[in-house]
């Protein structure tokens, strides 16, 4: 996922946001992330960033940086008397 990313970003010279391609990832992608439901289910994968990161490709590829993924009817659920 990580190397679509970066391509789609490269080859776009930056000028599109990284959150805006994230719905261009393959389903491939996401079943190598162990998503099976891609597609069929809303899912996020959230990073916490810190501050000086001008290339958003140095997040996804530190090794310090953990990646989560969420899936809101987990989130509901838990939320839900």
């Amino acid at each position: 996922v990580v190397e679509e990313l970066r391509v789609l970003y490269y080859q776009l010279k930056g000028e599109v946001r990284l959150r805006e391609l994230f719905p261009l990832i393959t389903s491939s992608g996401a079943k190598a992330l162990g998503i099976e439901d891609y597609g069929k289910e809303p899912v996020f994968t959230v990073a916490l960033p810190r501050k000086g990161r001008p290339d958003p490709f140095s997040l996804l590829l530190d090794t310090k940086t953990q990646f989560k993924v969420l899936k809101l009817e987990e989130i509901v659920d838990k939320r839900s008397p």
